[in-house]
C-alpha cells in the first residue's frame, strides 16, 4: 500500500498530530508499505522529526477536499490518513470517487468525521457511544495508541537502563517538558512548582525560549531527540498529550498538567488510574489560550505538595511506572496499519465476514435498538448503552458464542451471532442493518458468514434458526439457504419455528 499522511503543525495545533502521524508512518514502513506526508509544518521540531525519519513532505497548495484527493490520486495512494481537528470538507466523498480509503484520527468529539477507518486513542473511548455516521471500521482506546519507532525500540531496554541509572541516594533526575511547542508557555510555571517542592534534583527544562533562566536548572532546546532521555529520568513533568503515553509505555514516573480542553479525558484517566500524578488544569485560565498562567493559590499549593510527595516516595514512583507499562503497549500503529490492509482488501471484494470487536459496540447498539429488530426479537425492550457494552465484552470473551460482522465493500451491513446449544450445534441469529434492508442481500450475508464460521471450526457443524411464526420473511430467508424444519411447539401461546442445517468444516 501507499499511504499519504495529512497533518499540520502550527502554534495553535501543536505537534501532537505530527508525532502521532509519524508513529503510524513508522509502523507502515515496518510492514513494508510506502508513505509520504502532505503537511504544513511551521515548527522546527516537526521539520526535524520528519527529516530524521526520512519521510518525503509536500506542502499542500490548497486544503480543499477536491485538491487533496486529486493530489493523493496522482500519487497512487491507497489510503489517506488525516490527523487534524480542522474540517476537511467532503474529503471522504472525493477520495471515494478516486478509489482511495480515508483513515481519520480523532480524540473523542475532537476531529470527528466519517471515514473508512476511524482511530481514537483516547482512554476509555472503546466504552463510549459514538453515533453511527457511516464509518466502516473503528479502533478506539489505549490499544490504538501509536508510538514512534525510537520509543518502541527503547521499550525492552528501558527498564534495564533505568536500573543502571537508579541511585539509592543523591538527587533525582527530573525533566520538565510541556509539549513540542509549549504553546501555553508553561515550562517556567511548572519549574516554579518543582522548585517550591524543595526536592533535591538535577532538573532539565525543555524550552525554545532564549530568555528562560531558572536558577539551579538546565535549559535545553526542544527536538525529536529529547525522547531518548526519557528512560533515564526518575521523574518527568509534562502536559497530558502525546508525551504522556510515551512515558507510560516506557515506565517513567510522571506528573501531568492539563494544558488545553481536549486533554481533559486523558488527564482524568491518567490521574484516576495512577498512571501519573495529576497536577491540575490550566485549560481555560488566562485571557488568551497561549498566555502563561499559574494555578489559583490553593490549587498551586496542592500541586506543589503532590510533587513533594512524588519526589520523596520511591515506591509510589515504582508503582506508577508499573501501571503505565501495563496500560500502554504502544502497538497501536501496527494495529492501524493492519486495519488499513484489511479495509483495502474488503473494499476490493463484495461480501465478507469478520469476527466482531469491542469497537463495533456503537453500530451494533444502533442496529439492535431499531424498532423493527426489537419487534421480532425475544427481548423486545430498548437496550441501555452500559448494559450493551457489558454484554458485548462478555460475548467476546465467551467460548460458546461467536459474533460476526458482515461487510459489503468494506462497510458493515449486518451481523450474525452463533450460540452453542450443545457441542457441535449452534443457534444462528441474523440482523441486517436498516440501511441495507429491502435489497435481497440477507441470503448472501447469511451464506458468506456461514462459510467463514464453518472454516473456523473443525468437523461437522449443525446450525439452528428459530423465529416467530409471524416472521415469515425470516423463515423464507433460512429455508432458501438450505434450512428445514417446522413449528417448535404448536401448543405454545407464542409459536416459534425451528429450522436446522448441517455444514462440513
Amino acid at each position: 500500500m501507499h499511504i499519504v499522511f495529512r497533518c499540520d503543525s502550527t502554534k495553535h495545533q501543536g505537534l501532537g498530530h505530527v508525532f502521532r502521524a509519524v508513529s503510524v508512518a513508522d509502523a507502515a514502513v515496518a510492514a513494508g508499505h510506502t508513505v509520504e506526508f502532505l503537511a504544513r509544518i511551521e515548527s522546527e521540531v516537526g521539520r526535524r522529526l520528519l527529516s530524521d525519519h526520512s519521510f518525503e513532505v509536500t506542502v499542500p497548495e490548497s486544503t480543499e477536499a477536491a485538491w487533496v484527493a486529486e493530489w493523493a490520486a496522482e500519487r497512487r495512494a491507497d489510503v489517506l490518513h488525516v490527523d487534524t481537528y480542522e474540517s476537511q470538507g467532503p474529503l471522504r466523498a472525493e477520495l471515494d470517487d478516486r478509489g482511495i480509503l480515508l483513515s481519520s484520527l480523532e480524540d473523542g468529539p475532537w476531529g470527528r468525521r466519517p471515514a473508512d477507518v476511524v482511530v481514537d486513542p483516547s482512554a476509555g473511548a472503546e466504552n463510549a457511544y459514538r453515533p453511527w455516521d457511516g464509518s466502516a471500521r473503528l479502533l478506539r482506546g489505549l490499544t490504538a495508541i501509536p508510538l514512534r519507532s525510537e520509543i518502541l525500540a527503547d521499550l525492552e531496554a528501558a527498564e534495564v537502563r533505568r536500573a543502571e541509572f537508579e541511585r539509592t541516594g543523591g538527587p533525582l533526575r527530573v525533566l520538565i517538558v510541556m509539549g513540542g511547542t509549549d504553546a501555553r508557555n508553561m515550562t517556567s510555571v511548572v519549574a516554579g512548582w518543582w522548585a517550591d517542592a524543595g526536592v533535591e534534583s538535577t532538573t532539565t527544562l525543555v524550552s525554545a525560549r532564549e530568555d528562560l533562566d531558572v536558577p539551579g536548572m538546565t535549559v535545553v532546546k526542544p527536538g525529536p531527540g529529547i525522547a531518548r532521555s526519557f528512560a533515564e529520568m526518575d521523574l518527568v513533568l509534562s502536559g497530558a498529550g502525546t508525551t504522556m503515553w510515551e512515558l507510560a509505555a516506557l515506565g517513567v514516573p510522571q506528573g501531568v498538567v492539563q494544558l488545553v480542553d481536549n486533554q481533559a479525558d486523558n488527564y482524568s484517566f491518567a490521574a484516576s488510574s495512577r498512571m501519573a500524578a495529576g497536577l491540575g488544569s490550566v485549560a481555560g485560565l488566562g485571557d488568551d489560550e497561549f498566555d502563561a498562567v499559574d494555578l489559583p493559590p490553593a490549587e498551586r499549593a496542592a500541586a506543589v505538595e503532590t510533587l513533594r510527595r512524588l519526589g520523596t516516595d520511591a515506591q509510589a514512583r515504582r508503582e506508577m511506572a508499573q501501571t503505565g507499562r501495563a496500560l500502554v503497549d504502544g502497538r497501536g500503529g501496527q494495529r492501524i496499519v493492519e486495519l488499513w490492509a484489511e479495509a483495502v482488501q474488503a473494499r476490493a471484494g463484495d461480501v465478507s465476514a469478520r469476527r466482531a470487536t469491542i469497537d463495533d459496540a456503537s453500530v451494533l447498539f444502533d442496529w439492535r435498538n431499531d424498532p423493527s429488530v426489537r419487534a421480532v426479537s425475544r427481548e423486545k425492550g430498548e437496550l441501555k448503552w452500559d448494559s450493551h457494552v457489558a454484554w458485548l465484552k462478555g460475548t467476546l470473551a465467551r467460548a460458546d458464542r461467536e459474533l460476526w460482522i458482515v461487510r459489503r465493500g468494506g462497510e458493515p451491513v449486518g451481523t450474525l451471532r452463533f450460540d452453542e446449544l450443545v457441542p457441535g450445534e449452534w443457534e444462528v441469529s441474523i440482523t441486517v442493518a436498516p440501511t441495507s434492508r429491502g435489497r435481497g442481500l440477507a441470503g448472501v450475508f447469511l451464506a458468506e458468514t456461514e462459510r467463514a464460521f464453518a472454516r473456523s471450526r473443525s468437523g461437522e457443524v449443525r446450525l439452528v434458526a428459530e423465529m416467530l411464526e409471524e416472521n415469515a420473511a425470516s423463515r423464507r430467508l433460512f429455508e432458501s439457504n438450505g434450512y428445514s424444519g417446522g413449528l417448535k411447539d404448536e401448543g405454545a401461546e407464542e409459536r416459534w419455528f425451528r429450522l436446522t442445517k448441517t455444514l462440513q468444516a
